[in-house]
């Protein structure tokens, strides 16, 4: 398939024939075929992520100006998630197709740390749950984003659990023993990380989704209008 046919395609077509080429790629000659694919196709996507960062920071301004606490609140989950989305983008192509090996597992272990080290039940705990229900969000929408955070965070803890050992061992190279980190860090396989990240963008994308619309209705000036009165008192 050309690059031209490639990009024609459906992105999860595009996706799938990606993973269907990710145990070729111990071969150099596949690396460097692919990195310019998925430099251009990632490239588009840190775009419109850079898009969707700016105008979030424009309504956490404006949220912080007018004294919306709540809808700051959610906001900022929204941020939350959209740097972590930027961060996996920027690092991807490098973790899979970069020539060097050791660079190539150095954005590997980077990627561990973004996903280990995320404190999901801090931006999504009490504050915002009550934030989200004094913005009077329906039910159907409260649901369904309780349902995507069961799903987040249940990627997050399959992430901990596979990238554990390697964490300790190779995250700033915590142990006194290097001849254990070097082999940890050997043992880091782009197979696995292309599946992690599989993994992780899905269950980003659903909860990203829920707090889009929350944003939708309750990040306009009609709605700063109308939650005026409920947000100011608290």
């Amino acid at each position: 398939m050309t690059k031209r046919k490639l990009f024609d395609q459906d992105p999860k077509l595009i996706e799938r024939w990606v993973r269907l080429r990710i145990s070729s790629f111990a071969s150099p000659i596949a690396r460097f075929y692919m990195r310019p694919i998925l430099y251009l196709r990632e490239k588009k996507r840190i775009r419109e992520i850079e898009k969707s960062v700016d105008s979030t920071l424009l309504l956490i301004a404006r949220c912080k100006e007018e004294g919306y606490s709540d809808t700051l609140v959610v906001a900022n989950a929204a941020l939350y998630l959209l740097l972590a989305e930027l961060d996996i983008a920027m690092i991807k192509v490098d973790a899979l197709t970069h020539p060097h090996a050791w660079k190539r597992k150095l954005y590997i272990r980077i990627f561990i740390l973004t996903a280990f080290e995320r404190d999901i039940n801090h931006v999504f705990g009490r504050s915002f749950r009550s934030s989200i229900e004094r913005l009077g969000c329906e039910p159907s929408l409260m649901e369904g984003l309780t349902s995507e955070l069961r799903e987040f965070r249940k990627t997050h803890d399959k992430l901990q659990y596979r990238y554990k050992y390697y964490r300790d061992k190779t995250i700033a190279h915590r142990g006194s023993d290097a001849i254990s980190t070097h082999k940890a860090i050997k043992q880091l396989r782009e197979k696995d990380f292309i599946q992690s990240v599989a993994e992780v963008y899905p269950s980003i994308e659903g909860v990203l989704n829920c707090v889009a619309q929350i944003l939708v209705k309750h990040g306009n000036v009609e709605a700063f209008r109308k939650l005026s009165s409920n947000q100011k008192k608290s």
